[in-house]
This record gives structure tokens, C-alpha cells and sequence, in this order.
């Protein structure tokens, strides 16, 4: 995704999702779920000696501060989904030869539970930076902090009052290339799981470029 400043990227999408359930007297029940942009926590790792870099901020300003401003609204919503562009891993491995590559420690995955984020997306362009392991390590670090997540045909269900929501994460390639897959895994997760909604956030665009 294009790269702009964190205030002016974090657009809030607040969704209040009506959902009737089933019986003779449908009952309504109220779902709020909020959407962040892409959340990178780290940056590259040749300016981790910098102090404009994310580690410096996050030792010298504390793990509460990067979401001070969103964190009332993150808590008093049912759900706060984000998608994490980036790697928790506490080393570089096999490093992808491209432009930027995004790596935090994982103890920054901390950050999410104490700001009121309860869930990740991670397919995106940058979950794969770093290799196999540490896709691995960024999964074993949101599992420790209580965060879900989701990736592709990996699906979360969050559920309230008997009614349950499933989240798909996914990438163009997902889009365009296994479109009857995914239909296939929604009506199974509609069938198997009983969700009465199923959302998509789909990651896409061109980087760099103003316009669609």
C-alpha cells in the first residue's frame, strides 16, 4: 500500500452490522466492529539506530502511545480488526531481496492487546518478508498476546450473543486466481460454522501510484 503518514492512513471504518437471528420472533442484536489501515509495527532494520525509527519511539515513549488517541474508541467497540503489514520476529530471517522489508521484535506485539486491537489480518505484501519463520513467529507472537488472526483460507470466527462473524484476510492473488476456492470456503465456514456474516478484507493496490 502507498505509503503516507500513520494519522492520515489510520481511517476508522466503524461498522454497526444488524444481524436478525433465526426463530419465529427475530431478535436484533447490535455487532460494532471497527477497521484500521495497514499497522506496521518496526520498520526496516537498517534504521533501527535512528531516532526517528519505530523501536526509539517505542523505548523512549512507551508501547501505549501509539494508539493513545484511538484507544477509548478501539475498547468500546465488540471488535478492532487491523491489517498487520509486517513481521514480529527477533531475527532477520531469510530476508526477501526487495525495497522494504518491515521486522519488529515480538515483544511489540504487546502493543495491540494494551490499545484495544483484539484481531490481525496478515495477508499482505509484507507478512512473507522474512521467510517461513518468521511468519511462524509473528503467529506465535499474536497467540501469546491473545490476538487472532487470519490469512488467507485461514479463517477467524468471533462471536457475541450467539451471533458469529467470520473474517477472510486476503491477498489479489487470492482474488483473482482462486476465486471458486474462496467461494467454496465461505459457503463450507456458512455451513460448518453457522455464521450469520462473513467479512472480507481484502488487501490490493498499486504502490506508489495517486490514483486507482
Amino acid at each position: 500500500m502507498r505509503g503516507i503518514r500513520f494519522r492520515s492512513c489510520c481511517v476508522i471504518l466503524l461498522a454497526a452490522v444488524m444481524l436478525l437471528m433465526s426463530g419465529c420472533a427475530a431478535a436484533e442484536k447490535t455487532i460494532l466492529l471497527t477497521f484500521t489501515g495497514d499497522v506496521t509495527l518496526g520498520g526496516k532494520d537498517e534504521g533501527r539506530n535512528r531516532s526517528t525509527h519505530f523501536d526509539a519511539y517505542a523505548r523512549d515513549k512507551g508501547y501505549d502511545w501509539f494508539f493513545a488517541n484511538f484507544k477509548e474508541m478501539f475498547e468500546a467497540d465488540d471488535l478492532t480488526v487491523i491489517n498487520l503489514e509486517g513481521v514480529l520476529s527477533d531475527r532477520a530471517y531469510d530476508e526477501r531481496k526487495k525495497t522494504h522489508t518491515f521486522r519488529g521484535d515480538t515483544a511489540l506485539a504487546e502493543i495491540l492487546p494494551r490499545s484495544g486491537i483484539e484481531a490481525a489480518g496478515l495477508s499482505n505484501n509484507h507478512i512473507k518478508d522474512f521467510g517461513a519463520q518468521g511468519i511462524k513467529n509473528t503467529k506465535e507472537s499474536l497467540d501469546k498476546n491473545g490476538v487472532k488472526w487470519f490469512q488467507d483460507f485461514t479463517y477467524y470466527v468471533f462471536e457475541k450473543d450467539g451471533v458469529k462473524v467470520a473474517f477472510f484476510a486476503l491477498q489479489n492473488t487470492i482474488i483473482y486466481t482462486k476465486q471458486k476456492q474462496l467461494y467454496s470456503k465461505i459457503k463450507e465456514v456458512r455451513e460448518q460454522e453457522g455464521v450469520s456474516a462473513v467479512v472480507a478484507c481484502w488487501h490490493t493496490g498499486t504502490e506508489y501510484k495517486g490514483k486507482h
